[in-house]
């Protein structure tokens, strides 16, 4: 039985744009699979990888501009984010329960940063900075590496 990532409403942190980030790693967490060959798995991963690099400079930067005042340990919680992916990405994929590792520790650090990290941020936006919506830089990730499927967390 495998990990299946769905969007849950309860996610949204209230900006679209980052909102919609958060359902794209999801998609991307999901096109991990037993299914695929080393190479497709690693494909997988490389890519999810890469787009959580770039979402986590977007929202470090919006940080630094709304003068949050928890940025350099929301960066270091980032940093410590991506050397634990690193870490787990170098699993061997050989099997389904391998797969599944994978993806609960992808499952359970992305809904902890969602529900705890990030909202944390948005509140402060919220209470600061009264009717201003959280701005948001766009990721340049290749639009043909990621899938256009809402994929969006429930394990299963």
């Amino acid at each position: 039985m495998g990990v299946l990532f769905l969007w849950n409403k309860e996610y949204s942190i209230g900006n679209a744009e980052i909102d919609n980030q958060h359902r794209r790693i999801f998609t991307l967490a999901n096109l991990v699979s037993a299914n695929l060959d080393t190479r497709g798995i690693n494909a997988a991963i490389m890519t999810l990888f890469r787009y959580v690099r770039e979402h986590f400079t977007a929202e470090e930067s919006m940080m630094q501009e709304i003068g949050f005042p928890e940025t350099a340990s929301h960066r270091e919680l980032h940093e410590a984010l991506i050397t634990r992916l690193s870490e787990v990405a170098t699993l061997s994929f050989q099997n389904e329960e391998t797969v599944t590792e994978f993806k609960q520790f992808v499952y359970t650090w992305v809904i902890d940063h969602i529900l705890n990290r990030d909202m944390k941020y948005f509140r402060f936006a919220q209470a600061n900075l009264p009717g201003t919506t959280l701005p948001m830089p766009a990721l340049c990730l290749d639009a043909d590496a990621v899938p256009d499927t809402e994929t969006v967390s429930t394990i299963r």
